[in-house]
């Protein structure tokens, strides 16, 4: 059985470890031994957690472990998952039991799939991705590598997301919309039209909050 180690100890840290426990192969083909963080003693005021066994910036990688990644932001995400992999770290995938994914679509490595999320029909998804719970993904979708969408958003068919995107909860993206690097989408927008790279939108049609 492999030793999971979760990176980063903060809030959806925590939260990932009770996921882990209703995923596919937990206590089978891994369990959660413990977490690596660079932050003093983040565990201090909760109990119930496995140990911080390391920081992120020395941890040895061990034979037997495997990781998967709580960090939130995509920026900050993507640079400790190269460092880590860069010594060798393998990551799994989590996927929530009660996910539906449809056996057509494709799911890069190192990606945490959340409760009640479906995944359509022919859809491809990068390494690294996150969805959390209820998201729901149409058939022919595009999801390039370490993109975030956060609970119960909904991405219509023939959506591209390219690389490094965020989508934030309760969110729709139409269907065929192009949301390009590094954009965010605010929480509850309508996206009826195209997002450039690095630009936050927001709202019912979404426009341009940040450039």
């Amino acid at each position: 059985m492999k030793e999971l180690i979760i990176i980063g100890a903060g809030g959806y840290g925590r939260e990932l470890f009770h996921l882990c426990e209703d995923c596919i192969g937990y206590g089978k083909t891994f369990k959660v031994v413990g977490y690596i963080d660079d932050t003093i003693d983040p565990l201090k005021n909760y109990i119930g957690y496995p140990p911080v066994i390391g920081d992120i910036e020395s941890h040895h990688v061990a034979e037997n472990q495997v990781f998967i990644c709580s960090i939130s932001n995509v920026q900050i995400r993507s640079v400790i998952i190269n460092k880590l992999s860069s010594r060798g770290a393998v990551f799994i995938n989590l996927i929530h039991s009660t996910a539906r994914i449809v056996k057509t679509s494709k799911l890069g490595t190192g990606c945490i799939v959340g409760p009640l999320v479906s995944i359509g029909a022919d859809v491809s998804i990068g390494d690294f991705c996150l969805f959390q719970t209820g998201v729901i993904v149409g058939h022919d979708v595009e999801i390039s590598e370490n993109s975030r969408v956060d609970n119960y958003a909904i991405i219509v068919a023939g959506v591209k997301l390219k690389k490094n995107t965020t989508i934030h909860s309760n969110s729709v993206i139409n269907a065929n919309v192009i949301v390009e690097e590094g954009a965010i989408i605010g929480a509850c927008s309508f996206v009826v039209r195209n997002v450039k790279s690095g630009t936050t939108v927001y709202g019912n049609p979404a426009k341009i909050l940040f450039k």
